[in-house]
């Protein structure tokens, strides 16, 4: 298994400096590239090749990376409810068709114009995929 290297991003006047746990410090200009940077630097430090080392970059903001952290997963987490949701409805569409009410009528119960209702009624439902979750941002000292 390969080890995994904590990188803590810092923010300064030209972009980021890199602090690589038990390595030492590069830097990058967007936070984008600090990934690609941190391998390419330990590369550089302990030999091999970029592809060969893991690194996990997480941002020092002095705790708004952990507001962030926590708004991003109420937003991934919304997502979830309203893909849930979304599945629930076209399985409520399906039974009220079945049932042998008409679009309009099932348009009405479920407060929805009748091309809603012919659109759910036709649609499949998404291959659900795992709810991704955020990364909690690590204490830094």
């Amino acid at each position: 298994m390969t080890k995994t290297y904590e990188v803590t991003a810092r923010r300064w006047a030209q972009g980021w400096e890199l602090h690589v746990a038990g390595v030492g410090v590069t830097q990058c200009q967007p936070l984008a590239d600090a990934d690609r940077m941190a391998r390419d630097y330990l590369a550089t430090e302990l030999g091999g090749e970029p592809e060969d080392y893991t690194v996990d970059v997480r941002p020092d903001l002095g705790g708004i990376e952990v507001e962030a952290a926590a708004v991003r997963q109420r937003m991934l987490d919304a997502q979830a409810a309203v893909d849930r949701a979304a599945d629930d409805m076209r399985q409520v569409v399906r039974k009220l068709r079945g049932d042998g009410l008409s679009v309009r009528d099932t348009a009405t119960i479920l407060e929805v114009s009748p091309g809603r209702v012919s659109q759910l009624a036709n649609d499949h439902p998404k291959t659900r995929k795992a709810v991704p979750r955020v990364k909690v941002p690590r204490q830094v000292a």
